[in-house]
């Protein structure tokens, strides 16, 4: 998977219903007085497994090859010249994204079988190839059920609260949005 592919999955695992509308990846071309051309690259990181990580970097290799990086109030910064967007992308999965996502849990929510309207909560880290690895599976009590149709409660005796997911496997996720809720529902690969 090329670097532009991995941030497009980046941008799409990170949607929430809200996010998307909050500036999450910008890339913009700066007016420079030099007449150089600069780019800009912003990524949003917060609710990320990179929210609280850091990275300070400068590269000067000469006019037409240099980029700083930096976060900057939870935001992946980058400055670069025209030809170098390839290498920033570089830095952020291979130098910035794979030494600081285990830090992170998210919280990916299980399909029940036979419901269209219940998932049971798990957790999860990021994978190098952006899709999840479950590490823990919650009990199916209900605090750990989240119903997104409270009319079709039932009684929770008669509910068999079973998915089809173990801990340890790989999944990749979708946003299941239903107003107002967003959840990130785990699917098989």
């Amino acid at each position: 998977m090329d670097n532009y592919t991995k941030l497009v999955k980046w941008y799409e695992l990170h949607r929430d219903g809200v996010k998307e509308y909050e500036d999450p990846i910008t890339i913009k071309t700066i007016v420079n007085p030099n007449f150089y051309l600069t780019m800009e690259l912003k990524i949003n990181l917060k609710n990320t497994c990179l929210s609280t990580q850091s990275i300070e970097l400068s590269i000067d290799n000469s006019i037409d090859d240099w980029m700083t990086v930096e976060v900057v109030n939870d935001n992946f910064l980058s400055f670069f010249s025209f030809n170098n967007l390839e290498k920033v992308l570089k830095v952020f999965f291979e130098e910035f994204f794979l030494k600081n996502k285990w830090d992170y849990l998210y919280t990916v929510y299980l399909p029940i079988i036979n419901s269209d309207s219940r998932f049971l909560k798990s957790y999860a880290v990021i994978t190098n190839d952006l899709k999840f690895r479950i590490l823990k599976i919650l009990e199916p009590i209900p605090e750990n059920i989240f119903n997104v149709s409270p009319s079709e409660e039932s009684k929770p005796d008669k509910i068999i609260y079973s998915h089809k997911f173990k801990e340890g496997e790989i999944v990749n996720t979708y946003l299941f949005s239903k107003e107002p809720y967003s959840l990130r529902v785990a699917r098989k690969l």
